[in-house]
């Protein structure tokens, strides 16, 4: 089985544009940022990014329920590993601007996609695109599905993990 542990980069935005449109926009502005961190991102620049992730990791709760939101996925994907901001905060400490730059490049970069586009059922207009703005084309390799029948063959042909279903806390 596998525990929603998957590391995951996550891009939402509701607009009034073609959702074609936004979806380059967002491709664009991934392209850009991977490209600025494996050229330009700086040892300063990054050392300060670092020391502000740890200071959010080792923050202490302000109230209960600000706690409780920390365990909410470890309960709902059934791992009980209450233990992983810690590990987390450990893992960062360690990170170097280099193997920061191998991961994006390694792993991030090479990642499969998924875009999801929910469009309005209302029958109005899109927004305009901005002035010079033009649609982007379609990555290559880009799948489409839309309607009943469609996102039922994606399940037939899409591979499947079992979520971890076992009520044993995780080792610490």
């Amino acid at each position: 089985t596998v525990p929603l542990k998957l590391p995951q980069l996550v891009a939402l935005a509701q607009t009034e544009f073609p959702p074609d449109y936004v979806r380059g926009c967002i491709g664009k502005f991934m392209s850009e940022h991977f490209e600025f961190i494996q050229k330009t991102l700086t040892e300063d620049e990054f050392q300060v990014c670092k020391d502000g992730l740890l200071s959010q990791l080792r923050m202490k709760p302000k109230n209960l329920r600000e706690e409780a939101r920390r365990f909410v996925r470890q309960m709902n994907d059934r791992s009980f590993d209450f233990g992983w901001r810690e590990r987390g905060a450990c893992f960062v400490e360690k990170l170097t601007l280099e193997s920061f730059k191998s991961y994006v490049a390694e792993t991030v970069m090479k990642a499969p996609q998924i875009y999801v586009q929910v469009k309005k059922v209302f029958e109005k207009e899109d927004k305009a695109l901005p002035s010079g703005a033009t649609h982007f084309p379609d990555p290559d390799g880009l799948r489409r599905w839309s309607g009943e029948t469609t996102v039922n063959d994606f399940g037939d042909s899409a591979r499947w993990y079992p979520v971890n279903a076992s009520v044993a806390p995780a080792k610490l």
